[in-house]
């Protein structure tokens, strides 16, 4: 989630294959980019509006706002097989297992 210009939670960590889900609570739009510029581009998240993303690829993944800079958040994508058993920390996030 996206509000009061905060990424919530600011460090999230998924399974590969999950699918996250980004909803602007705020009354202005927001643009997700990683800093290495091309995993994670969303294009602008308009107010009230949200975005997807599959993680398919293992990583630690630092992005920003790009409208916003001082807006920066934490992915990680862990195996599947390594977080066999435990449950991702979803808090204010919407997480879409599909596989």
């Amino acid at each position: 989630m996206v509000s009061e210009f905060k990424f919530r939670p600011e460090t999230l960590t998924v399974n590969s294959g999950d699918t996250i889900e980004w909803k602007n609570a705020d009354a202005v739009p927001h643009a997700l980019i990683s800093l290495d510029k091309k995993t994670i581009q969303s294009g602008h998240i308009e107010k009230h509006a949200s975005w997807r993303f599959r993680a398919d690829k293992e990583g630690t993944y630092e992005y920003q706002c790009s409208i916003h800079p001082t807006m920066k958040a934490r992915l990680i994508v862990q195996s599947a097989q390594a977080a066999a058993g435990d449950k991702p920390s979803a808090a204010h996030a919407t997480l879409t297992r599909s596989r």
